[in-house]
């Protein structure tokens, strides 16, 4: 069969139409969704769409009737009943994934490229996923994407693209082939080593985290730096920890040189560490000194999962070094290379675009040719926003009428 090349297919799963994050009730994917493609569609005047959205009854009545569809987007929205779908899981995590496999077996692609998008998702940039399609006739890759934010723990990877938002090459990857359901069971596994990460460690480090972020001062917005955070950011003495989260088997066959990662824009505020002394750590991690890094943001992100050494530092920094010492990095290294520190290429951002990030601090954004591209919500700022979408609708039109 042949694929039609001025078409691109998009697949969403709407999820629960309502919910609760953080004891706030928040909209449902429904609402999300809307917002998502109504900024996919205007930013993109000249492509077409067509977008399968999957919806479980499960999950409630859709409130939207979808009749103002924009006129280069086509949408159908396909609902599964609770016998449609074979051992349909209670965890949402993995109903994402089978939803994912249902709608794309039902409405299997016939355009060179498919879209798969979370509905709180939001393209910032005219003709984005042009670009992006472009990128992949021209240098012969099969996926660009996001992957997970810089502040995530060390045991995911950043060199593989996220199903968050997922560009694809259809006559490279047979989506119809592919199993989208995560794998809870975690199995790790190395050339020479087995490794488990503990969730009494994950909980380490959020505790630990949230104190050293407690007795944080902050830069004010003015003066807050951004710089990305790119693929390249990798732990290459380490065993490679495989995370298997939605749409992990993609990769399976892929190598890394075949796709593109957005970078994810780091956002350091971080100005002091109550007794923390910065020189001290610099000074036992040399490589620091060759890069525009802050230390102070360093180690509140990721040193001290790293358990780097910290130099003379008052006994609480101390103290904390044991108790989060880190169970999956190899023993024969005494320190962590040069390659775990943040790639530091500071972003001069737009006043418009320093305003947006500034209104959603806690969402994920991410860059392509050193400007904003994507935004990726999160569940943080759905619990600030509340059940109301004005505040996230005005922000957004405000961006895009300037684009």
């Amino acid at each position: 069969m042949s694929l039609l090349s001025d078409t691109i297919t998009v697949y969403s799963v709407i999820g629960p139409t309502k919910g609760f994050i953080s004891g706030n009730l928040v909209p449902g994917g429904e609402q999300y969704l809307r917002l998502n493609l109504e900024g996919l569609a205007r930013l993109h005047p000249t492509e077409k769409f067509q977008v399968y959205l999957a919806h479980s009854i499960l999950h409630g009545k859709l409130n939207q009737t979808w009749s103002d569809i924009p006129r280069n987007m086509q949408i159908e929205i396909v609902e599964f009943g609770e016998s449609d779908i074979t051992d349909f899981s209670s965890n949402p995590v993995l109903q994402h994934g089978q939803l994912l496999n249902e709608i794309i077996r039902v409405r299997p692609p016939r355009t060179s490229f498919s879209l798969i998008v979370d509905p709180d998702i939001f393209i910032l940039r005219v003709n984005l996923v042009s670009e992006l399609r472009s990128a992949l006739r021209i240098r012969k890759l099969k996926a660009i994407g996001v992957s997970y934010p810089a502040r995530y723990p060390k045991e995911y990877s950043w060199s593989y693209p996220q199903v968050y938002f997922l560009l694809l090459e259809n006559s490279s990857i047979d989506l119809k082939r592919v199993d989208f359901r995560s794998d809870s069971s975690k199995q790790l596994d190395s050339q020479e080593y087995l490794y488990h990460i503990k969730q009494t460690q994950k909980l380490h480090v959020r505790v630990i985290r949230s104190f050293l972020r407690f007795i944080a001062s902050y830069a004010d917005f003015s003066f807050t730096k951004h710089s990305l955070l790119t693929a390249d950011y990798l732990l290459s003495y380490r065993a490679f920890v495989e995370v298997r989260d939605t749409g992990w088997r993609i990769w399976k066959n892929i190598e890394r040189s075949e796709v593109e990662v957005l970078p994810n824009i780091v956002v350091d505020e971080c100005k002091r560490i109550l007794g923390f002394d910065e020189e001290e750590y610099v000074s036992v991690n040399d490589e620091f000194q060759s890069r525009k890094l802050n230390p102070k943001w360093h180690f509140i992100n990721h040193g001290i999962l790293e358990n780097r050494e910290i130099g003379k530092q008052v006994s609480i920094f101390r103290w904390l070094r044991p108790i989060n010492a880190c169970q999956y990095s190899l023993s024969a290294t005494e320190k962590w290379p040069l390659s775990s520190v943040i790639c530091n290429r500071e972003l001069q951002l737009s006043d418009d675009e320093l305003s947006l990030l500034q209104e959603f601090r806690e969402a994920d954004f991410y860059a392509y040719h050193e400007g904003l591209a994507v935004m990726h919500l999160g569940s943080g700022n759905k619990a600030k926003l509340g059940n109301s979408l004005e505040r996230l609708s005005s922000a957004l039109e405000s961006f895009w009428k300037f684009r």
